[in-house]
């Protein structure tokens, strides 16, 4: 649901203010191969677990990934920077509390007895 916000927040962004080239730039990421690269992972996944659903720990530790992902990683950095436009200041007022994903996923696992998998280690 929270990237769906994210999503949501970037899109209205864009319509709003890419034409205008107001768009903030703390947004946008230096390298576009590795979120192709992501990108092209995700849908792999989504059309594998499509027919088979996964396990409630895998799905845990997918959400894990998914937050160490360059784009997340990218956007949760712009999220928590002190200076910058005055847009970017606004669209971290409507992300709010929608932050820090990694670290509540974690410690929800952590609470709930959910093994954490190491980040070389296969997650399926």
């Amino acid at each position: 649901m929270e990237e769906i916000n994210h999503s949501s927040l970037l899109k209205a962004a864009r319509d709003a203010f890419f034409d205008a080239d107001r768009f903030p730039q703390e947004l946008i990421c230096d390298s576009l191969p590795p979120l192709v690269d992501v990108n092209r992972h995700l849908k792999q996944m989504i059309a594998e677990f499509s027919s088979h659903p996964p396990s409630r720990e895998t799905a845990f530790n997918i959400a894990l990934m998914v937050e160490r992902f360059a784009g997340e990683l990218h956007f949760q950095k712009a999220m928590e920077q002190t200076e910058g436009s005055e847009i970017l200041k606004t669209l971290q007022k409507l992300n709010k509390e929608d932050k820090n994903h990694e670290r509540r996923i974690r410690s929800y696992m952590q609470d709930n007895k959910i093994k954490i998998k190491s980040t070389g280690e296969d997650i399926k």
